[in-house]
């Protein structure tokens, strides 16, 4: 490694860590005892478990399989839950930022559209630090870094890694299992239509998952959740009814989508060259990454807009590698427009103390009338960019 990318990975780590020391003094942590629905109390419970203070570990479906932070924190000295929470989450945050910073180097995405990437995912306020500041006692952080790795090994072809990634992820998240059965379907697709280049190894990814559903199988047959029968089949049909039963959730779900990823999405979405996305094997594998995470915020749980931004390496480095063919002017415009609704110089609410105040920031729970606020913003902001690409000429560089 030359003495110029070890510049750039400490200055990555100092501003990383700063931002997260910025958040930790001015960004107070949720009040748990005031948020019972809070997803904190699954997870104290299990790190609780872990230092031996619990005889059963005591978790909710879908919480109770996700071990993997609970354990580590449980690791570091001291029996302060909160405390190691938020140092697993400074180790990920800065972890996170690097491998996300070279995956975008690897792929040649021009500096300017990765300073606009990194201040998105470290400034947003459901990005990796903020929210995560708020709700300290989180699974969440370690989810930017996992799937940062996933494309690092797709796009090196580095399959046999899938065999460490696929168990530790599903132990962080049960949507690693959603990640490998996506994977596996975009081999099969790859090995039809790009008959010329290098086959994936379908067998691979087929054992990995096989591997990975055993693996979870295995620990929830010991530690099961508190209460039995729920699964996520049962989950995600649940979630498709509620969309059935109120229509006006799929409102909420774009206009969340539109909170998590701004401007930039759109104007990717407007000068996206989909016939040439499905000539290229990555830009393919990435667009399916992309609309998996996407549908998940509407099908995997309440908070869409929280779920939508975790899936952020594929889908702002899908939306970056868009941009970086088309006219700066038009990305700056995207940026100005976008600022808003990172909400830069706000603190978020605490959800124990006023939970009505929190939920105006999240479009899946927020009145009828700020969703419809941000929608009409929405559609601003499609009009001038459709406008203003009808004026400007594409720049490639």
């Amino acid at each position: 490694m030359n003495k110029d990318r070890i510049a750039e990975i400490f200055f990555l780590l100092s501003i990383t860590t700063a931002v997260f020391l910025l958040y930790f003094f001015i960004q107070p942590v949720a009040t748990y005892e005031g948020c019972k629905l809070c997803d904190a109390h699954q997870y104290r419970s299990m790190f609780d478990f872990f230092e031996g203070e619990l005889l059963f570990k005591r978790a909710e479906f879908p919480y109770y399989s996700r071990i993997f932070v609970p354990l580590l924190a449980s690791l570091l000295p001291g029996n302060d839950a909160l405390f190691s929470f938020q140092m697993i989450n400074l180790l990920f945050s800065v972890a996170s930022v690097i491998a996300i910073y070279l995956l975008w180097k690897k792929l040649n995405i021009p500096l300017y559209l990765i300073l606009i990437g990194l201040f998105w995912l470290l400034f947003h306020w459901t990005g990796i630090i903020r929210l995560n500041s708020l709700d300290a006692i989180t699974v969440d952080v370690p989810t930017y870094l996992i799937q940062a790795l996933f494309i690092f090994i797709v796009l090196k072809r580095r399959f046999n890694f899938l065999y460490i990634l696929g168990p530790v992820g599903v132990l962080q998240r049960e949507s690693m299992l959603v990640l490998l059965l996506v994977l596996l379907v975009f081999a099969f697709m790859h090995n039809y239509l790009f008959k010329e280049e290098e086959k994936f190894p379908v067998m691979t990814i087929l054992a990995v998952l096989i591997l990975t559903i055993f693996i979870k199988y295995l620990y929830t047959s010991v530690f099961p959740p508190d209460e039995p029968g729920k699964n996520s089949v049962r989950l995600v049909l649940f979630y498709i009814r509620e969309v059935l039963y109120d229509p006006f959730k799929l409102v909420r779900w774009i206009v969340g989508v539109f909170m998590a990823f701004g401007a930039f999405l759109i104007l990717a979405i407007q000068r996206a060259d989909y016939k040439k996305d499905t000539t290229s094997s990555f830009m393919l594998f990435l667009s399916l990454m992309t609309l998996t995470y996407i549908s998940l915020g509407v099908i995997a749980g309440g908070d869409s807009t929280r779920i939508v931004f975790l899936g952020f390496p594929f889908i702002m480095t899908w939306i970056l590698l868009q941009l970086k063919h088309i006219s700066r002017i038009l990305t700056a415009i995207a940026l100005l427009m976008s600022t808003i609704l990172m909400k830069l110089v706000s603190i978020i609410p605490d959800p124990g103390k006023d939970f009505y105040s929190f939920a105006q920031w999240y479009p899946e729970f927020a009145e009828p009338g700020v969703v419809w606020g941000w929608g009409i913003y929405f559609a601003g902001c499609f009009l001038i960019l459709y406008i203003t690409n009808k004026f400007l000429r594409t720049k490639c560089k």
